[in-house]
């Protein structure tokens, strides 16, 4: 029986866990990535567990995710998913009175 918990143990090591790009996803939740990205802008789903390649600017490019990462979130029952604390009101800009710009010619009249 040690021989085949060992066995387990080096293969679990051998073979790497798959990471899911966001349109596996997207296939397997039947979502957008708009939503996926909404979801997780708002803390409702996992940050990726990786992220492979930047751009010109250093930023992160390609998104992955762990399939445990995901299954766990799936797993939750959807009232115990993190939701986040409610956006502040944001202030409306004060708008500045309207003026009459002087007119620059007077009006035409109709000649009788």
């Amino acid at each position: 029986m040690a021989t085949e918990n060992a066995a387990a143990v080096s293969v679990s090591i051998i073979t790497p866990e798959p990471l899911l790009t966001l349109r596996d996803i997207e296939r397997r939740l039947r979502v957008s990535r708009v939503s996926i990205w909404t979801w997780r802008r708002a803390g409702r789903f996992p940050e990726p567990d990786a992220f492979l390649g930047r751009d010109c600017h250093g930023q992160p490019l390609l998104p992955r995710w762990r399939e445990s990462t995901v299954a766990a979130w799936l797993a939750q029952p959807v009232a115990e998913r993190p939701v986040p604390p409610p956006a502040p009101p944001r202030e409306r800009p004060k708008r500045r009175p309207k003026t009459k710009a002087p007119r620059a010619r007077p009006r035409r009249t109709k000649a009788a």
